[in-house]
């Protein structure tokens, strides 16, 4: 994360009694590298899981784990570890997620959720500003952002409605990945709704709310 919300991570790191919180120029990083303290965040994600492909690798690592401290380290055992990590993160092709998983969207995991994926904008038009709303997620995570458009949908009591625009789109770069985005400029929506909802800091919330009034 960036270095402003290292007292974030420090509060994790302390309520947890894990990991460490390393800080290099702008950037901090909460890492939890001891297999044992390992074991702890896979017990954490096994029971609140994971709703988005984020959860592949979650599985892998899992596993690799229990192949690790199960079983004798033969030849056969650190070539499927090997396979497990050549498969993980950047370097993943398979995003088919598990046939148990359905997308949870609830208040606290979306509000997290918001924090990291979420941003908060005005754009000025003609003779007036207008709010938005948004979040960006890659397309493999399609099913998810149609739990969370329903949810937001939901929140106004009007499921189904033109509330959240959806919008697919490719950012510029040879290797980038479609993107999914949900945007929300209802102004009694943003207004009624997704500020009393949204965990926004003072600034941001005063800018918005001069705006309104």
């Amino acid at each position: 994360m960036h270095v402003d919300d290292k007292l974030l991570l420090d509060y994790i790191c302390k309520i947890l009694g894990i990991g460490k919180v390393y800080t290099y120029e702008d950037k901090c990083t909460f890492v939890v590298s001891s297999y044992k303290e390992i074991q702890i965040i896979i017990d954490i994600l096994t029971q609140y899981r994971l709703n988005t492909t984020k959860l592949l690798n979650f599985l892998d690592l899992k596993k690799a784990l229990e192949l690790y401290t199960n079983n004798k380290k033969t030849e056969d055992v650190i070539k499927e570890i090997t396979n497990l990590k050549d498969g993980m993160n950047s370097k993943r092709t398979e995003f088919k997620m598990p046939y148990f998983h359905v997308p949870l969207i609830t208040k606290n995991w979306l509000l997290g959720f918001v924090q990291g994926e979420g941003s908060f904008s005005v754009r000025r038009a003609t003779n007036k500003f207008e709010l938005l709303f948004s979040i960006s997620q890659s397309a493999k995570d399609q099913i998810l952002m149609d739990a969370i458009k329903l949810f937001f949908e939901n929140l106004a009591g009007t499921p189904g409605s033109d509330i959240v625009n959806k919008s697919f789109y490719k950012p510029k770069g040879i290797n980038h990945q479609p993107v999914i985005q949900l945007v929300i400029s209802q102004k009694s929506y943003i207004k009624n709704v997704l500020i009393p909802f949204s965990l926004l800091n003072i600034r941001e919330k005063s800018i918005w709310l001069c705006l309104l009034f």
